[in-house]
């Protein structure tokens, strides 16, 4: 007896839909969740790259020029600042004419070499800044000063910081020349919550005085993540 095949059924079909149907729609939609989702989240995670270790990274750190300083005697206080609008407010005979110069050097420059708990590859520098006033004949008994600095970080995160250095300085009668020798060190009490991040602590674009005043500026200063500390 001759074998026929009367029916033959092959074992899988490839069935192509249209551009337009709804199967190709969810193939498109898997292989979008597929693909891009985990680039996605890489990205919206700032990367696998990125490190998630412990690491060390040196600031750079640099002085913008500006200032606020108060001195205060026993009847009346002057001020001096790189502030237009709070020089526009104060008084002439409370507005005093000021100076400010600085620079940076390495301590061994100068012979200051010391165990300063870092490792050898750290570079330390000194921040030398000498500050000039008028004192318009006032016996200062009470110094405050505000110095701007700019604290950034570029390599692990982009953090954009607004350091300021301040003291309180208690003056004896008759005294000219203050010189003040500390060790810089920056505390950060609140961490980052993202790799982005900037903080400022005095607007330039305000042009009310009250943001200026220097209790205002200290009480902001303390509500930055990223503070100076001085160790005399």
């Amino acid at each position: 007896m001759p074998h026929v095949d009367i029916f033959r059924e092959p074992v899988y079909r490839t069935f192509r839909s249209s551009e337009c149907s709804w199967a190709a729609f969810y193939m498109k939609l898997v292989n979008v969740f597929r693909y891009f989702l985990p680039i996605l989240i890489i990205f919206v995670t700032d990367g696998l790259w990125r490190k998630t270790n412990t690491f060390r990274e040196v600031p750079d750190i640099s002085l913008t020029g500006d200032f606020i300083v108060y001195a205060y005697g026993h009847d009346r206080s002057i001020v001096s600042s790189s502030f237009a609008v709070l020089n526009s407010a104060a008084s002439s005979d409370q507005l005093s004419t000021s100076q400010i110069t600085h620079h940076f050097s390495n301590p061994t420059d100068f012979g200051e070499e010391e165990d300063n708990g870092f490792d050898d590859d750290v570079q330390i520098l000194n921040l030398n800044l000498q500050f000039q006033m008028s004192t318009q004949n006032l016996s200062i008994d009470t110094l405050i000063y505000a110095f701007v600095l700019k604290f950034r970080l570029d390599y692990h995160s982009v953090i954009d910081m607004e350091l300021l250095l301040t003291d309180t300085l208690k003056l004896p009668p008759s005294t000219s020349t203050i010189q003040t020798t500390a060790r810089l060190s920056v505390d950060q009490s609140i961490p980052f919550h993202n790799s982005k991040q900037t903080f400022q602590i005095i607007d330039r674009s305000r042009q009310d005085v009250e943001h200026f005043q220097i209790q205002s500026v200290l009480r902001r200063v303390t509500q930055s993540p990223i503070t100076l500390e001085m160790k005399r």
